[in-house]
């Protein structure tokens, strides 16, 4: 019997292994994750980056697998490389593709990135989100913070888009020691006259995302009114930057990607899409227009041109 101690020891180191095998059979099973763009734009590439970047960081054996639409939708090259793959998980970028995608009803989980409005994306319960849109009252904060001497803010808006927005900016101005004068717009020949109205009343003018108000046709105008009548605008974007908004909230689409990234760990972990809520951009940034401050003389907080992610002079 003197080598019982030993053969004892042997099978329990065997069997040790073992149960370890078996405890970590899920990280070794199919980690594929398959992304969708819809072209190769710039925001496109980088949270592309950021996403790839995060699993980097964080040293997970993930495989990705990459598709590039070039701006056509196409059914049978999603439906092939799925079939191909078999991804544990779908990253989509742009809201045009994450809709495509959700109409495709595939049994895969899928994060919708880049989305302007995941309300307009067909029901999915295998999806969640990481949406563009800021929440307003952030909106507001940063608006208080980066024009310290603003009080009256206004905005145009159309009913069956913006109400709920508008209501919860009315909320979130009293609380920040903001006044919110706004003016609703039925109809687009209305908007020249409440333009007209609302600038003669506020310190700034607030621009929301608005298939009425704001849309090519009046994105001059607007801008334009703003600059004759000397009121400060806060565009919707980059672009409106540079076409002569003071400042516009920005991206960093880099981060954004990473953002998703560790959405997708926790759906690799195991918790269901739809456990996990839609989340709006946790870094926030913003670009300036320090050509039209100055000709405005808008008085902006210190450090808001150390902290702008992009500064048009």
């Amino acid at each position: 019997m003197p080598h019982l101690p030993l053969r004892l020891f042997v099978v329990s180191f065997f069997f040790l292994i073992f149960t370890q095998v078996c405890l970590s059979a899920p990280l070794s099973e199919n980690r594929t994750i398959l992304t969708v763009r819809i072209s190769d734009e710039e925001r496109y590439t980088k949270c592309f980056q950021g996403f790839v970047g995060f699993f980097e960081e964080q040293n997970l054996p993930v495989k990705f697998q990459h598709i590039n639409l070039n701006n056509v939708l196409r059914e049978e090259i999603v439906l092939s490389a799925v079939q191909e793959n078999r991804p544990r998980l779908i990253l989509t970028l742009g809201q045009a593709v994450g809709q495509f995608i959700a109409e495709l009803n595939l049994d895969i989980p899928i994060i919708a990135g880049l989305v302007l409005n995941p309300s307009e994306l067909t029901r999915n319960e295998n999806m969640t989100f990481v949406v563009l849109e800021y929440p307003v009252a952030s909106q507001l904060e940063w608006i208080k913070t980066l024009l310290p001497k603003v009080r009256k803010v206004g905005v145009l808006y159309n009913s069956e888009q913006n109400r709920q927005r508008v209501e919860e900016a009315k909320t979130a101005a009293e609380t920040l020691g903001l006044e919110l004068l706004s003016i609703h717009v039925r109809k687009a020949r209305e908007l020249p006259s409440a333009l007209n109205q609302v600038l003669q009343h506020v310190d700034v003018l607030w621009s929301l995302p608005d298939n009425l108000v704001v849309k090519p046709a009046t994105t001059r105008a607007i801008l334009q009114s703003s600059l004759r009548s000397r009121v400060p605008l806060i565009g919707l974007s980059r672009s409106w930057v540079k076409a002569g908004a003071i400042l516009a909230l920005d991206w960093d689409w880099t981060d954004l990607g990473s953002q998703s990234g560790a959405l997708a760990q926790k759906i690799l972990e195991g918790t269901p899409p739809d456990q996990l809520p839609p989340e709006e951009p946790r870094k926030l940034v913003y670009t300036l227009n320090l050509k039209i401050i100055d000709l405005l003389n808008v008085e902006i907080a210190k450090d808001a041109k150390t902290d702008a992610i992009w500064i048009y002079n």
